[in-house]
């Protein structure tokens, strides 16, 4: 089952799964994200399929980016991206791909 966030925020509970899937469709707003319940040495991947309207994610500090860049999101309705997470225990790092049709 896809997280569908109906406003600007949206949790993502590691506890339901390492794969999560978020559509942005429903979302009023880009979309702030609460990373919760992690494990340390973990990995996770987030599949965000964008809505109708294009919106954007903010991530929390805890994640870490090469060369300080978060992803940037693809812009067409359907199209999915996706974020590899590592946990070391204090900080996510992340990795992104984007538009996958």
């Amino acid at each position: 089952t896809a997280l569908t966030p109906s406003g600007t925020t949206q949790t993502v509970d590691f506890d339901n799964g390492n794969f999560q899937r978020l559509g942005l469709g429903s979302a009023s707003g880009n979309v702030t994200l609460t990373l919760s319940n992690p494990k340390t040495a973990a990995r996770y991947r987030i599949a965000i399929t964008q809505g109708a309207t294009a919106r954007t994610l903010v991530w929390p500090a805890a994640v870490k980016w090469a060369n300080g860049q978060a992803p940037i999101l693809s812009t067409v309705n359907g199209e999915i991206d996706v974020v590899e997470l590592y946990y070391d225990g204090t900080n996510y790092f992340g990795d992104w791909d984007v538009a996958y049709a």
